[in-house]
């Protein structure tokens, strides 16, 4: 299985998102077709969270997983790259981490959370 979930809004700052569950290779494969000369790391693990970028500008921010069939675990791997997604992206808009904006940070991977969800929820459960 691979599937691909475009332009998933972070619900905020006008922002999105693209969702890719299944081979990495097949990931891989994707992303280079439209961004050619890409270059992807296979770290091999459940997940993982980067962007692509040209000139200092984000054009995709990428979150991959493995596998995802609504499981606890599954949901685990979604927030914990959705999580690296949001401090990426609240520091890119000049966040810095600490008391006085962890607010910031927690109410945009509620909402990159639930938008996300929503979006696989819809393609992905078992009829």
């Amino acid at each position: 299985m691979f599937k691909v979930f475009s332009n998933i809004p972070d619900g905020i700052y006008d922002g999105c998102f693209t969702v890719f569950i299944g081979e990495h290779a097949k990931m891989e494969k994707w992303l280079g077709k439209r961004y050619p000369g890409v270059s992807i790391s296979d770290d091999n693990n459940l997940g993982e969270s980067f962007i692509i970028e040209s000139k200092d500008k984000i054009i995709v921010n990428v979150i991959w997983l493995q596998k995802y069939n609504h499981s606890l675990s599954d949901q685990g791997v979604l927030v914990h790259e959705l999580l690296h997604y949001t401090i990426r992206e609240l520091r890119h808009r000049g966040f810095i981490l600490n008391n006085g904006s962890e607010e910031a940070y927690t109410y945009f991977l509620e909402s990159v959370y639930k938008n996300a969800l929503v979006r696989l929820n819809k393609k992905t459960k078992k009829k």
